[in-house]
């Protein structure tokens, strides 16, 4: 069963790794796709208590389970003008419509 409650739109760019003789540790970004999704700010203490990890600026994205792959660490999400970079996600199976990934995302500093 999937989420019901997803009133926004945001552009996807997967991040992938790419490894060259120049660039070992560089980053690759699949075309960008647009997943149905609800996204808020979050507050740092709710991201670090979820995820574990500290953060400035963090949103929380919530998304069908299917979606998951999509979340990979590093990944670009663009939504309302925001650029925001993947830093976690959880996976949330539950019975009817709950189940869910949950990603912290962070806004780009430049964007």
């Amino acid at each position: 069963m999937a989420l019901v409650f997803k009133p926004h739109t945001a552009s996807v760019e997967t991040a992938g790794m790419r490894i060259t003789s120049n660039n070992p540790n560089g980053s690759t970004f699949a075309a960008p796709v647009n997943v149905a999704c609800q996204i808020t700010p979050g507050k740092a203490g709710i991201a670090y208590e979820t995820f574990g990890i500290e953060v400035n600026r963090p949103y929380m994205l919530m998304a069908d389970p299917e979606d998951a792959p999509k979340f990979t660490v590093g990944t670009k999400v663009t939504w309302n003008g925001k650029v925001m970079k993947v830093l976690a996600t959880e996976t949330f199976e539950a019975l009817g419509i709950a189940s869910h990934v949950s990603v912290l995302l962070q806004e780009n500093q430049l964007s």
